[in-house]
């Protein structure tokens, strides 16, 4: 009710002509990269690929309201999944090739899902509609997502259209042409220290749009890569290049591919010799990350994969050096030991909030437990060791200083050491912070809180190093 509430507001405003679109610069790559991330964790409870494709000539900076396009990219991702049940979801940023000018940026988010049809795809965007009642009581939703992210685009000076084919997917696309900004020195800020210039690399995916998204990355970076079409193929690749005196310094496999695996493939490899530095796995889910680590697998990439996450895990594989960065998404054996030890305890009743929270943490060894209000948080307490609380304070049945104080006390008379409890609140005034203080929280964040912020409290307070 909430969601529909909140779409009829925004629609609202954009009829009345009372929203006003903001000109800020923003790193375009980052955007689309993060705006996935988002739906990353639906993507995979449905065992579907996820995955981002940003042309090598689109601006990195760009001027225009980003969070405005975030709206129309979650809106367009998060229909593509809920009617996809098998295959992938693919978001594409390309320069438009009918235009010379280098801002106006064409946008599609690819599905291979129920599809829309024919008779029906012309109001797909009219307010309310969907393909028919039926699909409502399926699938859900307001009905407004569309309507929504049209007049958007229409308001940023483009148009958006669908085609589809019933029973095999849909393409939404739109065009919108955003202002230019200063760019950075490069386009992929690695902070690599290791050159990939003339490395050879050999990328083993039975999915034909991430090999092209990991081979187009990773070229552009000097290094020379080969592809091989699925496990069996990718072993017998790795073996020729060895037996002929051309061994790659690098392989990265899918985890998930049909009759040989990942893991399968990196057994075959280390059996067939060759002087291969590292390997690195890439998959949709963090659940097969611990028979990474064990298997001593350079890195475990979590898709879709990051541009700057990429880069950032080669140079740390290949350079044997752990990089200090919060955002980094490798593992070792004893980092993903300690996170299962010490789970932390997300507690809000927001299911919105909740994903978002999850999507941040997602690609660090974290594991984390829910509870949907401070009474719920209060009996899981009492019967898990949890290494970090992060505490909505506004929430129905017992509220977040209410089941702080709780738990303190029960600290107290179990004689147990404070757990790190991080009241997450929307108030920002002083009276807040000393109420959450008060309670026994241990810091206060407040909302909206950006990615940067949760990576370096949860950090703070719940360290992963080494265990011992």
């Amino acid at each position: 009710m909430l969601a529909l509430v909140n779409d009829i507001l925004d629609l609202s405003k954009i009829e009345a002509e009372q929203l006003v679109l903001e000109k800020i610069p923003f790193n375009l790559r980052t955007l689309i990269e993060e705006t996935a991330d988002i739906h990353a964790l639906r993507a995979d409870e449905k065992n579907l690929e996820l995955l981002c494709h940003i042309g090598a000539d689109v601006p990195a900076q760009v001027n225009g309201d980003a969070a405005r396009l975030r709206q129309i990219l979650l809106n367009l991702i998060g229909n593509a999944i809920k009617f996809t049940h098998k295959g992938e979801v693919v978001v594409k940023v390309a320069s438009n090739p009918d235009i010379s000018d280098p801002y106006r940026l064409l946008f599609s988010v690819t599905d291979t899902g129920v599809g829309i049809p024919a008779d029906k795809i012309d109001t797909i965007f009219d307010s309310f509609s969907q393909a028919d009642s039926s699909t409502t009581r399926q699938y859900g939703g307001t009905g407004l997502g569309l309507t929504i992210s049209k007049r958007l685009v229409e308001l940023m000076g483009g148009w958006i259209r669908a085609e589809s084919v019933a029973g095999k997917g849909s393409v939404l696309s739109f065009a919108i042409s955003l202002g230019s900004a200063p760019e950075p020195q490069a386009r992929i800020a690695t902070d690599a220290s290791f050159s990939l210039k003339d490395v050879r690399m050999l990328i083993i995916d039975d999915n034909s749009t991430n090999r092209l998204i990991l081979r187009e990355v990773l070229s552009a970076q000097g290094a020379l890569v080969s592809e091989a079409h699925g496990g069996a193929e990718g072993i017998q690749v790795f073996r020729e290049a060895s037996r002929m005196g051309q061994d790659y310094a690098v392989v990265i496999t899918d985890c998930h591919m049909p009759e040989v695996d990942g893991f399968a493939v990196v057994e075959a490899l280390r059996t067939a010799g060759g002087s291969c530095k590292t390997i690195l796995m890439v998959s949709s889910s963090q659940l097969s990350m611990g028979t990474a680590s064990a298997l001593g697998i350079g890195a475990y990439l979590i898709k879709p994969v990051k541009s700057v996450e990429l880069i950032k895990a080669i140079n740390v594989a290949m350079l044997k050096t752990l990089d200090e960065t919060q955002d980094r998404i490798v593992t070792t054996p004893s980092l993903a030991r300690r996170a299962e030890d010490l789970p932390i305890l997300l507690v809000e009743d927001t299911p919105d909030n909740r994903l978002l929270i999850k999507a941040y943490l997602r690609k660090t060894p974290y594991k984390i437990e829910e509870a949907e209000n401070g009474s719920v948080a209060l009996q899981k307490f009492k019967t898990h060791a949890y290494g970090l609380v992060l505490m909505d304070i506004q929430m129905p049945v017992m509220d977040g200083h209410q089941a702080t104080r709780a738990m303190r006390e029960w600290e107290m008379e179990q004689g147990r050491d404070p757990t790190p409890i991080i009241a997450l609140t929307a108030h920002a005034i002083k009276q807040e912070m000393d109420k959450s203080v008060a309670a026994g929280c241990t810091a206060h964040l407040i909302k909206p809180i950006k990615k940067e912020t949760v990576l370096q409290i949860v950090q703070k307070y719940l360290p992963v190093s080494p265990a011992t």
